[in-house]
């Protein structure tokens, strides 16, 4: 069992190298998003450019979590 072990830990991470990286882009697009919603809690709303922003920043954080998760979810299967 040891053995098996040790030869399922080296892909795991390997992959979480990948998946770090992964997340650094998800922090980075969350930490634009709330910067954003800051602004348009100072101003009382964003102009066209910064709601486009907002809205491809979300749609970044979203896209990019649900492959991190998928990811992840399928990494932990073949573990099993």
């Amino acid at each position: 069992m040891t053995e098996k072990t040790s030869i399922t830990a080296a892909p795991l991470l390997v992959d979480l190298t990948d998946l770090a990286a992964d997340l650094a882009h998800i922090e980075q697009a969350l930490e634009r998003w709330k910067a954003l919603d800051a602004k348009a809690l100072k101003n009382g709303g964003l102009n066209a450019a910064d709601e486009a922003e907002r809205s491809s920043v979300s749609a970044t954080y979203t896209l990019q979590g649900q492959l991190l998760l998928g990811v992840v979810c399928e990494r932990v299967r073949q573990a099993r």
